[in-house]
């Protein structure tokens, strides 16, 4: 699995691509889906993220 970082990257990639205007709709729609799986992963381990501190956070004296 792909960092973070290394997915954040390549989504600004997709984007920059995708707001080129370059792009036909048909060739622009496999750019979209991409970058809408890259949100989704990058949502979920920023949540996975704040789950670990809340719970370092709560054993904290």
């Amino acid at each position: 699995m792909a960092t973070y970082r290394e997915q954040s990257e390549e989504l600004e990639q997709i984007l920059m691509h995708l707001q080129s205007g370059d792009l036909t709709v048909d060739e622009a729609l496999p750019f979209y889906e991409k970058a809408q799986k890259l949100i989704s992963s990058l949502e979920k381990q920023l949540a996975a993220a704040d789950n670990q501190i809340k719970k370092l956070t709560v054993q904290l004296p």
